[in-house]
């Protein structure tokens, strides 16, 4: 494969590159160099994956601690109130 049309497959999509790299004509050394940016991109994407997967899981781990604390809050102040026997806002 000239180098013209090797520079045009590795900047096209994924779902070509890896098309070209099973029925392509070229030389085992373009395939080879093929396969392993389709592996860098492959693992690339996993990884940004993962790590939104992450982000998403902390604000959520944020949310429930919030809620955690403001119900052992309410909680405690129900407690106080009962203790000394005033009645608090919205009951």
């Amino acid at each position: 494969m000239p180098k013209e049309d090797f520079a045009k497959l590795i900047a096209s999509p994924l779902d070509q590159q890896i098309y070209h790299a099973h029925y392509g004509h070229m030389s085992d050394f373009q395939r080879c160099q093929v396969w392993a940016r389709i592996e860098k991109q492959t693992f690339e994407k996993q990884q940004a994956a993962l790590a939104e997967a992450h982000r998403i899981h902390q604000r959520e781990q944020k949310k429930t601690d919030q809620l955690l604390k403001s119900r052992s809050m309410q909680e405690r102040m129900l407690k106080a109130a009962a203790i000394t026997g005033k009645v608090i806002d919205g009951e």
